[in-house]
């Protein structure tokens, strides 16, 4: 019993001795050229990350956020962002800019983030903190509300041809 509590109380004392740092990122498509929320390749959207320091009693020091990002897309803005000193209780927000190139894959698109920050640790010294965070988002030709736009299910076999003999190519949906 005395070794478990030594144990208990070594890992709470290292939790109160520690940031606890949160990154969570959030995507806003505000680059998106034809406004249907669903991102096709040569469009852009951002990545907004919220940092709190949650910590019990340690503040978090020179903190930075890195982002890296599957082939197919570039980091228009920073691809670090210096977020600086995080006192307890306190958020700071940052914001990447990416635009993904015509040749993007399709599916997922990975994104991660890499947020290292300084801190005091029980025994006064400088020590690091880090904290990954991976997420993805899905690249597609996909339109919102095409071929129609319905809310009933659309159960068909769609005909790409050129019916006309004209050389443009129609679509033939039937319902």
């Amino acid at each position: 019993e005395s070794t478990i509590n030594d144990r208990i109380q070594d890992m709470l004392n290292n939790l109160y001795g520690a940031p606890v740092l949160t990154a969570n990122p959030e995507i806003a498509m505000d680059n998106e050229l034809d406004n249907d929320g669903v991102l096709n390749p040569g469009e852009g959207f951002s990545v907004i990350v919220t940092c709190t320091n949650n910590s019990f009693e340690t503040d978090a020091m020179d903190g930075l956020i890195t982002l890296t990002i599957d082939s197919g897309g570039t980091i228009t803005s920073d691809e670090t962002i210096i977020i600086g000193d995080i006192d307890m209780g306190e958020t700071v927000i940052g914001e990447f800019s990416i635009f993904l190139e015509e040749s993007v894959p399709f599916g997922d698109f990975n994104l991660h983030l890499y947020l290292t920050a300084n801190y005091i640790n029980n025994s006064g010294e400088t020590d690091i903190y880090t904290k990954d965070v991976q997420f993805s988002i899905n690249v597609s030709l996909n339109q919102a509300g095409f071929p129609v736009s319905t809310a009933a299910d659309l159960r068909s076999s769609p005909l790409v041809i050129d019916i006309d003999g004209d050389g443009d190519i129609e679509i033939i949906v039937g319902d």
